[in-house]
């Protein structure tokens, strides 16, 4: 291993099973838990892992200026949309962990189907004014048999596929290139959804956010979604018209949605999402709770990764840096 290379992990303070194996390879590695600490130790870094979520416009301003070292970005999850569009200099090389927390958010996916298809909320709702009602079995339905879109089908898409199959979902997967999946009974490109958002029992958001995907199911799109249909977004709010859905919602025009994300993200007070009935939401939660197979995957791409840039090897996973510059 290189002398010259120091590695700065920011990480939870309870998360030390990364640490341990980053700290097996013998790199100098400090490690940080908070945003303060992070900015302090910055200058002496030559690489910087954390989450995607604490890159914020603070701590790429502190990269600029305080950073002169830094080499190498890693990102301990999947999305990076955020990375598109900050101003990070040219010549940093960033990487991310694609699949991190895949087994979880599909847990958290069909968690949330569940909810919907068997009215949990509403039985919820009755609980909390002590009333048993008999009526919310009239409007319950079994996920065997249904339908399930899959807008999206990497590693999420796919790992939720796997779940519906136990419980004889039918999966149709659009994705950008409508090639053929086992996984998926039905497999076909973004640009022909339309055709099969009518025949389609629960709509399940896992796709990127994209120049492709933002705002893809606008108000047109919503209109098609039969009365029964359940949404369901795992993967960034954006993706979606939340405005419009809100609009869907209190119509009745959908049996209902599911929310692991919003747009904006925190939800406003006053945003008419939180008055909409048949909603579920979460707090952007779905990959909270990490499965084992997440956290050894994570722990398996970020070691990696860690070891071929001390070794000055090319890294795996590395983002296009012509993305960033486009966004």
């Amino acid at each position: 291993m290189s002398d010259s290379s120091r590695l700065l992990l920011w990480t939870a303070p309870g998360e030390q099973a990364l640490a341990r194996s980053l700290e097996a390879l013998g790199i100098p590695l400090d490690i940080v838990h908070d945003a303060d600490a992070a900015t302090a130790r910055l200058g002496e870094a030559d690489g910087l892992v954390l989450s995607a979520a604490h890159l914020s416009s603070r701590l790429v301003d502190h990269i600029a200026t305080d950073a002169k070292r830094l080499r190498w970005l890693h990102l301990t999850n999947a999305g990076y949309d955020n990375v598109l569009g900050s101003q990070l200099r040219n010549g940093l090389r960033i990487t991310y962990t694609p699949g991190a927390g895949a087994d979880t958010v599909a847990e958290h996916g069909v968690a949330l189907m569940l909810a919907l298809a068997r009215r949990i909320p509403q039985s919820l709702d009755n609980q909390r004014v002590a009333n048993w009602d008999y009526g919310v079995g009239a409007s319950t339905a079994s996920l065997q048999g249904r339908t399930a879109l899959l807008l999206g089908f990497g590693h999420i898409g796919q790992a939720l596929a796997k779940l519906l199959h136990a419980f004889g979902m039918r999966i149709v997967a659009a994705n950008r290139s409508g090639i053929a999946h086992p996984l998926a009974d039905l497999t076909v490109r973004f640009e022909e959804v339309e055709t099969l958002l009518p025949a389609s029992d629960f709509v399940v958001v896992a796709a990127p956010l994209t120049s492709q995907t933002a705002n893809f199911l606008d108000a047109g799109r919503l209109s098609l979604f039969p009365r029964r249909a359940f949404l369901v977004n795992l993967s960034r709010g954006a993706i979606v018209d939340c405005v419009a859905l809100a609009g869907r919602l209190a119509e009745g025009a959908i049996a209902g949605a599911a929310l692991d994300v919003t747009d904006p993200e925190p939800l406003p007070a006053g945003h008419p999402l939180w008055a909409a009935p048949n909603l579920l939401i979460t707090p952007h939660t779905a990959a909270t709770g990490a499965a084992p197979s997440d956290c050894a995957r994570l722990i398996a791409i970020t070691t990696e990764n860690a070891r071929r840039f001390a070794r000055g090897e090319p890294l795996l996973h590395v983002i296009d840096c012509s993305l960033r510059q486009a966004a």
